[in-house]
């Protein structure tokens, strides 16, 4: 994965492809460019057969995922893991550009109309809130499965607050479970979408990382694409009660009036 990556970004940062528009079949990922696209749910053919990207807004997008997203990752089978993820989050980014998203360009700090985040828990929040969730670490008063551990609801208005508010500012990649407990607590995970419909129980074992900062993954089957109104809750089954720090692991596409205030 990622000498194709490479090879994207070598293609893309040349002057000749710095403005040249790239669509998805250009970029030679056809498993996404197709009604039935492999490892992303749902189908997003029809929402993003027509988009394209400036070489600029790739290689911006490469540079953000490969520094604020890779590189987090433990170097290894961890870190490949995380390269995985790249067609998901590179669907993820047309999908954001089309019209009916958030739509415009792609471009880190001052550039561009929309820029991407790690998933935060401030996005993975659906209350109304008018400050930032500052940790993710919870207590677990319940063994066993917990329903609707994390609810992440992008239809979500911010009273006072429309720079905070979800809807219509945030699109969304989520690809799994990030659990930071040592010795790891997620048993399994049980996504749901918006119209309730179960995706299928991830019982896959946790893949054990090597430092307490990052000490297990739980990756969904296929990566979830949330659109600007959609929802995502996820069940949760724990082997145990006590204080725990898992996270949803995405990331986030913005609208830059709430790339500036996160």
């Amino acid at each position: 994965m990622v000498s194709k990556i490479e090879e994207i970004y070598k293609r893309v940062i040349t002057p000749s492809g710095q403005l040249v528009n790239y669509n998805l079949q250009d970029l030679q990922f056809p498993e996404i460019a197709s009604t039935t696209p492999t490892g992303i749910y749902p189908e997003i053919m029809n929402s993003v057969n027509d988009v394209t990207a400036t070489g600029i807004e790739i290689a911006e997008f490469i540079n953000f995922y490969m520094k604020k997203f890779v590189m987090r990752f433990t170097p290894g089978p961890f870190r490949e893991i995380a390269e995985s993820f790249f067609p998901a989050a590179l669907a993820g980014l047309y999908y954001a550009k089309s019209n009916n998203q958030l739509g415009g360009t792609f471009g880190l700090y001052d550039k561009g109309q929309f820029s991407a985040m790690v998933l935060s828990p401030n996005i993975a929040y659906s209350g109304a809130r008018t400050t930032a969730l500052e940790t993710w670490t919870t207590s677990v008063s319940t063994s066993g499965w917990n329903s609707a551990f994390f609810n992440v609801n992008l239809n979500q208005n911010v009273a006072g607050v429309p720079q905070l508010q979800l809807v219509g500012n945030v699109n969304a990649v989520v690809f799994g479970i990030l659990d930071q407990t040592n010795p790891g607590i997620v048993e399994a995970a049980q996504p749901i979408n918006t119209s309730g419909n179960k995706l299928g129980v991830q019982y896959d074992p946790m893949t054990e990382f090597s430092t307490e900062q990052t000490i297990g993954l739980l990756p969904f089957d296929k990566s979830i694409i949330l659109g600007k109104t959609d929802s995502l809750t996820v069940d949760v089954d724990f082997n145990r009660t006590g204080t725990a720090r898992p996270i949803l692991l995405g990331i986030a596409f913005v609208k830059k009036a709430y790339y500036t205030i996160e």
